[in-house]
């Protein structure tokens, strides 16, 4: 499925080198020297795991960093000035980790829309840079990734450097891509596995670079995120559901900006019966969104790796009927590391083919992507299912895609991290005459079934993913890992 480089392409290229893109202004830019002063500041922003994310929706962002074990309070200040003059301050909460020390976590609100702001983080002998982000208006970008795998061998800050210098360069790049496009980026999506063995380390080098500072930063809960328990004191999300069962780390999450609910979904967790109601109550919320997103960490239809699939036919068992019956739009995936676009899929079939630079108006389905790692792209030749519409010419090639959202239409463009160039595009439009499709009867009541059978099997797994993270010294509660109560983020289980 090779994919020929548009003329839009070259002429971006020219852009960005117009526009001096081979210095990005931010840590990610910096030399490697440069970088080791910058990551090793201990007086500094790289070590504390500042990020910004989601707020319920454009009005709000919600902020977090690590605080010192004595901290008693936490603020973000607030202004539409770097001098940070008339500065609101926001109050916020500080829970306790399980290395003892304590997650500071404020969320503003009162944002306006096509705004400018400055922050600055604040707690008991900490002061954060002033740092700024910009709010959504009508439209807005994103840029989605998935895969990050900030590395650790070891709970060493050394042995993630180099990766969070990689992923900063990208972001770096995207950032400047867009503003070449006359948008700006917004909002990081990552569907999954943001470090490779759970430890704070890796989510200390995945905040590092001041090029994460200015974006808002949804993630998803990967299979890798798993193998440690600080993804869950680490995120600060909105609405996020508390189910029956779910993974230690966390639970589904909903946002909106603009016209888009996005659902971030925990794949891991196979209790359908848990996905349908936190489906069924965001949308409920939200019932006039024209767009519905959701993101999750496992491929459903790329079927590279044909020993994954006897696990992705019970995920699809699962999951498609719910993006059916809730008329999800667009499904972002990753997990195989391995790119690929689904057609228009409905009831387990294409039911309309989907190439690179098509344009689908009034979609009866799901588009489903999967964007590559991007730090450890898939190596080695692989064959894509039959449903996929566009795939890539080259196992090795990273890629990072910009979703732009206007409204009546989303455009999703892929993007070569080599020399930014446009790898392949696909635009879905809806307009007055969009009505959605009615689920079968008989489909929902096999679907409720099925959500049944995942969430018993979720009760199990879950025991099992217990033992596996006791068995690595992790002294965690067999119960607050089966059922994810509510507190078990206020104090550490150490």
């Amino acid at each position: 499925m090779k994919k020929l480089k548009t003329p839009i392409s070259l002429l971006l290229a020219v852009i960005m080198l117009a526009a001096g893109f081979a210095v990005p202004v931010s840590a990610a830019g910096m030399t490697a020297d440069d970088w080791n002063s910058y990551y090793y500041d201990e007086t500094g922003d790289a070590l504390k795991g500042l990020i910004m994310q989601p707020g319920s929706d454009e009005s709000s962002r919600s902020f977090s960093w690590y605080a010192d074990k004595d901290a008693a309070a936490c603020e973000v200040k607030l202004a539409d000035n770097e001098d940070m003059r008339g500065a609101k301050t926001f109050t916020g909460a500080l829970d306790g980790t399980y290395q003892g020390d304590k997650r500071a976590r404020v969320t503003v609100t009162g944002l306006e829309a096509e705004t400018k702001y400055f922050y600055t983080c604040i707690s008991d002998g900490y002061e954060s840079d002033v740092y700024s982000f910009t709010t959504e208006g009508d439209g807005f970008s994103a840029m989605f990734v998935t895969d990050i795998h900030i590395s650790g061998e070891t709970d060493s800050l050394e042995d993630v450097k180099k990766d969070a210098l990689t992923f900063g360069n990208i972001v770096s790049q995207a950032k400047e891509v867009s503003k070449a496009n006359g948008r700006e980026i917004t909002t990081v999506l990552s569907a999954g596995d943001q470090a490779s063995s759970g430890f704070r380390s890796e989510y200390i080098g995945l905040t590092a670079s001041e090029a994460i500072k200015s974006v808002d930063f949804a993630t998803s809960i990967g299979n890798h995120d798993r193998k440690g328990v600080d993804y869950k004191f680490f995120k600060s999300v909105p609405n996020e559901y508390n189910g029956l069962v779910n993974s230690y780390q966390g639970g589904d999450y909903w946002f909106t900006k603009g016209d888009v609910l996005f659902m971030v979904m925990d794949s891991n967790n196979g209790s359908g019966v848990d996905h349908h109601s936190f489906m069924q109550k965001a949308i409920a919320k939200n019932p006039d969104a024209k767009w519905r997103v959701c993101m999750m960490h496992h491929d459903l239809w790329g079927q590279t790796l044909p020993h994954r699939e006897q696990e992705n036919e019970f995920l699809r068992l699962l999951w498609t009927p719910l993006f059916d019956e809730f008329n999800v739009d667009l499904v972002l995936l990753g997990h195989s590391h391995c790119y690929s676009v689904s057609n228009i899929m409905y009831n387990k079939e294409s039911v309309t083919d989907l190439r690179d630079g098509y344009e689908i108006t009034n979609a009866k389905g799901t588009v489903y992507m999967v964007s590559g790692s991007l730090t450890r792209p898939r190596s080695g030749d692989y064959t894509y299912g039959g449903n996929i519409g566009i795939g890539i010419d080259d196992s090795e090639k990273i890629v990072y895609n910009i979703i732009d959202f206007n409204g009546n239409d989303i455009t999703v463009t892929t993007y070569d991290a080599a020399d930014a160039s446009v790898y392949a595009s696909f635009r879905l439009v809806k307009n007055e005459e969009n009505k959605p499709v009615k689920i079968a009867f008989w489909r929902v009541l096999f679907s409720r079934f099925a959500d049944l059978c995942g969430t018993i099997f979720a009760v199990f797994n879950n025991i099992s993913v217990t033992k596996k993270l006791k068995d690595k010294g992790y002294d965690i509660s067999y119960l607050k890992t089966l059922f994810n109560t509510r507190d078990g983020a206020s104090s550490p289980m150490c």
